[in-house]
């Protein structure tokens, strides 16, 4: 495959996400002409059904016929029918088109990955070829080129792994800030009403045990964020305050309005340090959003000059044009 082919191909690769978008347009239009096909249809036979039935025999045929109505109302449900027939025949025409597009472009879209699959191909052996037998200068260049392509492809790996772990961090932190918000409701009612004392304080340890078995996932996750992102200035703390069983059951046994404070001003203590965990991951978050663009770009300029060094650097290499 000669240099001009080569390039022909990484440019068709080029347009394939226009293709899949493209794709995408003609699924949701071909559903749409196929509904209004049918609709059409539908119509077209209705009022095919209107003629057939002046066209035989019958009572109200007959009436109009003796009436002098007949060649009017004849008239008026061909014309009718003839309409509906157009709308059907010019919805069927659209809904072909559609059908002959898509599959021109899908078999578009089939020949271009194909074509990539023997590009690749070629420009694997030519990479053998250059590292092999090429000139010291493009084997230099080369090798620095897929070192740094390397570099970032691992940076885009880690950048996805630590997005996914940051958005579980910040989503297991708000459903435990949601249980404790829900635990200081039965707080202040257990201070304040104190008329529904054992189901208040039930409903209060079932939420704050919600948001404490999410404890050990969060630092689990943490530790994996914090050591994906060694290299910045994100550095996470995060403290729980546990209710000592005793304090519980002071707590429960007692019922006092200083067990129901003490009690309440720890769920205080731990909504501040789910809700600060929450504001620090968010910045993070919104970083790694940030970068997931920058660095496909990165990647996509390396790798083009990856090729554009391997088509080059056989311009003009007769016996390796096989390559």
């Amino acid at each position: 495959m000669d240099n001009k082919s080569l390039r022909q191909i990484k440019y068709d690769v080029t347009t394939l996400p226009e293709l899949k978008e493209r794709l995408t347009v003609l699924d949701y239009d071909n559903q749409q002409a196929e509904k209004k096909a049918a609709a059409y249809h539908k119509d077209y036979e209705e009022e095919f059904q209107d003629v057939l039935a002046l066209s035989e025999g019958s009572i109200k045929t007959a009436f109009l016929k003796i009436t002098g109505q007949y060649d009017e109302a004849y008239c008026k449900e061909h014309e009718e029918c003839m309409e509906a027939k157009t709308e059907f025949q010019t919805a069927f025409g659209l809904l072909k088109q559609l059908n002959r597009e898509r599959k021109d472009t899908e078999e578009k879209k089939t020949a271009i990955k194909k074509a990539k699959e023997a590009f690749d191909l070629i420009l694997g052996q030519r990479r053998e070829a250059v590292l092999q037998n090429g000139d010291e200068d493009t084997k230099t260049m080369l090798q620095t080129i897929e070192k740094q392509l390397e570099v970032f492809v691992k940076q885009a790996e880690d950048n996805k792994k630590a997005l996914m772990i940051a958005t579980e961090l910040k989503d297991t932190a708000d459903m435990a800030l949601d249980s404790l918000r829900e635990a200081e409701r039965w707080a202040n009612n257990d201070i304040w009403v104190g008329n529904d004392g054992a189901s208040a304080n039930v409903r209060k340890y079932n939420s704050i045990e919600r948001a404490s078995d999410s404890v050990g996932i969060l630092n689990i996750l943490l530790n994996d964020l914090n050591e994906i992102l060694y290299d910045s200035q994100a550095d996470f703390d995060f403290r729980f305050v546990p209710i000592s069983k005793f304090e519980k059951n002071a707590d429960v046994f007692f019922d006092n309005t200083y067990s129901d404070v003490r009690v309440r001003s720890v769920i205080n203590v731990n909504q501040d340090n789910f809700g600060d965990l929450v504001i620090d991951i968010r910045p993070v978050i919104d970083m790694l959003i940030d970068r997931r663009p920058k660095l496909k770009q990165e990647i996509a300029k390396l790798r083009d000059a990856w090729e554009e060094l391997l088509i080059d650097a056989f311009e003009d290499q007769e016996r390796l044009v096989s390559f």
